[in-house]
């Protein structure tokens, strides 16, 4: 019976470090795909302001 209860008793902080961890990933799954999207509109930004000054570079010599 004793050993039950401290197997019990493991599982449960085992099943608490699990669940820790989870939400650990969690957030840095968040924090990653924030950083992510950020990164990703400054490229597009960039890109976009490339192209607009290619075509203004365009027009102007037509």
């Amino acid at each position: 019976m004793e050993k039950d209860g401290v197997r019990g008793g493991r599982r449960e902080e085992e099943e608490y470090e699990v669940k820790e961890l989870e939400e650990e990933c969690k957030d840095k799954l968040e924090e990653f795909e924030e950083e992510w999207d950020e990164e990703l509109k400054e490229v597009l930004e960039e890109k976009l302001e490339e192209e607009q000054e290619e075509e203004l570079e365009e027009l102007e010599e037509e």
